[in-house]
């Protein structure tokens, strides 16, 4: 996310609330480089940070330290707690659609159509599992 979706997610936080962007996928329709994508995301962060509101606004680096020991010990700590959300049914994962993996075609045409709320997920073919 990223762009109008990120600011209209941030206007939605109640007092106390907190944002935290992963990732800037507005970035992939920009004629601006990754890097000044980067670089106006953490503006937007840093000045939304900065304004007495209450809320806050984050950017976690799922890439931060990627060959560190500690990079991988908080990644299976943050993976288990995921799915530790997802099992209590705290988080409910949002998917718009399952197709077996030789339908990948039409897989890819729903995801990249935009129109799909939710994940578009890949299933093994069932022809494999014979």
């Amino acid at each position: 996310m990223g762009g109008a979706g990120l600011t209209k997610s941030f206007r939605l936080l109640k007092r106390g609330g907190t944002l935290v962007s992963y990732a800037i996928a507005s970035a992939m329709l920009s004629t601006k480089s990754m890097l000044v994508n980067f670089i106006d995301l953490i503006a937007h962060l840093t000045w939304w940070n900065l304004m007495p509101n209450g809320r806050r606004a984050l950017f976690y680096d799922v890439m931060a330290g990627r060959g560190s020991q500690a990079f991988q010990a908080r990644s299976q700590e943050d993976f288990a707690q995921i799915m530790n959300l997802l099992d209590s049914g705290v988080l409910t994962p949002r998917i718009a659609a399952r197709f077996p993996l030789d339908h990948i075609q039409q897989a890819m045409e729903l995801a990249e159509s935009r129109t799909a709320y939710g994940k578009v997920i890949l299933t093994p073919n069932h022809s494999l599992n014979a």
